[in-house]
């Protein structure tokens, strides 16, 4: 009898130690899991890295690149929920190789829109790479994380981003003059830029957002590429073109038809054949410009990601793709070539 309860009180002891380091790394493992992208994702879990993917591009990945975002915008709504207190959403970049100034552009417009709406906050695992921190740097992406919101209002911003509600044009020429001063590019050879940035711009304002929409901006950056190119970048995070194209007159005649995809209706506004939600033809500019401009060579590698479809132009002609997973809002890039007529 003494013999066993001896033993009985040495195997508990033993269990009660095993299972206290059981919990102890169990609860470190739940303090430091990472989050693996998935179009599945359900965000429940509390101090967890969201990781980004290695090649972060709308051009060369936009399945991996879009899935990235939808999984922060479920983890903002899922804390902004949470009863028992918000936790910082870290977004983890150290194993990033490759990222486009467009997705960085986006990046920030999407944070500043979910901070404001969600009351939530941020931070990031920077990358291992010191030139792919810089890229980052270069826009204000660590500034929409240290606190700084977007207002328009606000002429102090940090961030070298350019954006706002209506079309700007001492803004469009300030990137006109910006870019012939720098890189010594005649006026006369980008005399089409300014209109094509003025048209998009009123494209955001004119189509993009709802009434209830809180932050209704474009953004619009500038940036140098090793290739020798300039790349342009404007974005908004609005309904979407394909969602503007479908709320047109002619639906009814599309259902009949058959739907068309995102990335086709994308096609059809670049085409200037759509009328948006609000009755308007796209003006026979805007997309129909840029669309112009891409045909006569004058830009070139013109990307276009909205809803679930991905239109590129390059040397001028078109190419569709369907996304996995929905886009929220539109990201329009392209480059003009330095020196380039």
């Amino acid at each position: 009898m003494g013999n066993n309860l001896l033993f009985y009180i040495r195997r508990n002891k033993e269990n009660r130690i095993l299972e206290k380091a059981t919990r102890r790394k169990a609860k470190r493992k739940s303090n430091h899991t990472q989050v693996v992208i998935s179009p599945n994702y359900v965000a429940v879990r509390t101090n967890s890295a969201i990781i980004a993917p290695d090649n972060i591009s709308f051009s060369e990945s936009p399945d991996s690149t879009s899935s990235f975002i939808n999984i922060m915008i479920e983890r903002a709504y899922y804390e902004h929920h949470r009863a028992d207190g918000k936790e910082v959403i870290v977004l983890d970049f150290h194993s990033v190789t490759s990222i486009s100034s467009g997705f960085i552009v986006y990046l920030i417009a999407t944070i500043n829109i979910l901070k404001i709406k969600y009351s939530v906050s941020f931070s990031a695992i920077p990358p291992s790479s010191l030139k792919i921190k810089r890229k980052m740097e270069q826009p204000g992406f660590f500034d929409i994380l240290d606190g700084c919101n977007l207002l328009e209002s606000d002429s102090n911003s940090p961030l070298s981003v350019y954006f706002g509600v209506k079309y700007n044009t001492l803004v469009a020429k300030n990137v006109c003059e910006r870019v012939i001063d720098a890189y010594g590019i005649e006026r006369k050879s980008i005399s089409f830029l300014y209109q094509t940035i003025i048209e998009l711009m009123e494209n955001t304002k004119a189509h993009a957002y709802s009434e209830d929409d809180i932050c209704k901006y474009w953004y619009l950056y500038v940036a140098t590429r090793d290739n020798g190119t300039i790349r342009f970048s404007i974005v908004d995070t609005g309904e979407g073109i394909p969602e503007t194209v479908r709320k047109n007159w002619f639906e009814p005649l599309t259902r009949i038809i058959g739907v068309k995809k995102d990335s086709e209706l994308i096609e059809s506004a670049l085409l200037g054949e759509n009328r948006s939600e609000t009755g308007k033809y796209f003006r026979g500019k805007g997309l129909p410009k840029i669309r112009s401009c891409c045909e006569s060579l004058r830009i070139n590698n013109l990307t276009i990601v909205s809803g679930r479809g991905v239109c590129y132009i390059t040397d001028g002609k078109i190419a569709l793709k369907e996304l996995k997973e929905r886009f929220v809002g539109t990201v329009v890039t392209w480059d003009i070539t330095i020196g380039g007529s």
